[in-house]
């Protein structure tokens, strides 16, 4: 995981995250500056995976532009990837999942794309 992952590694875990979409919470709250979001699993495997996902997620975005993006025809994750540096996130694994929060440090959040999940 992180940034030794291939995009292969990447895609395969996000097509397992998918299949398993019943499997997974998420609560999510908007607070003065950004986010608060906990997403977690009671199989262990998926929160696992949750967890995964979350550091592979944070790695592209870290590195982006240099190793591109995912999905950039995708203006959700265009946006997600060009506004990067524009928040400050912190995530934190829990025994089930992980908690993130995210604050924004700029102006530049389109709030229409509050709705998106996995």
């Amino acid at each position: 995981s992180g940034t030794h992952s291939s995009r292969r590694d990447v895609m395969q875990l996000i097509h397992r995250l998918v299949d398993s979409h019943d499997d997974v919470t998420r609560y999510y709250n908007e607070t003065d500056v950004g986010i608060e979001s906990y997403t977690f699993s009671n199989d262990p495997d998926v929160a696992t995976w949750i967890q995964e996902h979350v550091s592979q997620m944070t790695a592209l975005m870290a590195s982006y532009p240099e190793n591109g993006g995912i999905r950039m025809r995708d203006p959700l994750f265009k946006a997600a990837f060009d506004f990067s540096n524009f928040h400050e996130m912190s995530v934190t694994n829990t025994t089930d999942g992980v908690r993130v929060v995210q604050n924004v440090v700029a102006e530049v959040v389109d709030t229409n794309t509050k709705d998106c999940a996995i």
